[in-house]
C-alpha cells in the first residue's frame, strides 16, 4: 500500500460509518480528485480495502488505509466495523467546497 507523502494536512473528515451505514458509493469503485489523498481510519473491526491496480488489504485500528489521488478503490465491511475517512492535501492548496470523491 502507498504511504502518505509528507506535507499533507487533513482538511475534511467524513462522519463515522458502520457496516450498516456505509454509503453505497464507497462499496463500489470510486476515486478522489487530483491532489486529494485519503486515510481510511478503522476505529473497531475490520474493513477490506481493494485497489484493483495494487491488491487487497485488510484494514484494522492498527492498520489504516491510504488512498492515492485518482486511483480507483472500494471498501467492504468484514463484519461489524466503525470507520471514517480523512481527506488530505498539500497545506498550500486552497480548500474547495465541492465533494472530493468521484463515484
Amino acid at each position: 500500500m502507498k504511504e502518505l507523502p509528507s506535507g499533507l494536512a487533513v482538511y475534511k473528515t467524513t462522519p463515522v460509518f458502520t457496516e450498516k451505514t456505509v454509503p453505497d458509493g464507497l462499496l463500489t469503485d470510486h476515486i478522489t480528485k487530483p491532489g486529494v489523498w485519503g486515510r481510511i481510519v478503522v476505529e473497531d473491526g475490520t474493513l477490506l480495502y481493494e485497489v484493483p491496480a495494487e491488491g487487497s488489504y485488510v484494514l484494522t485500528p492498527e492498520e489504516p488505509g491510504v488512498v492515492a489521488p485518482t486511483v480507483p478503490h472500494r471498501v467492504t465491511p468484514l463484519g461489524k466495523v466503525t470507520f471514517f475517512v480523512e481527506f488530505l492535501r498539500g497545506s498550500d492548496e486552497v480548500a474547495h467546497p465541492a465533494a472530493d470523491i468521484k463515484l
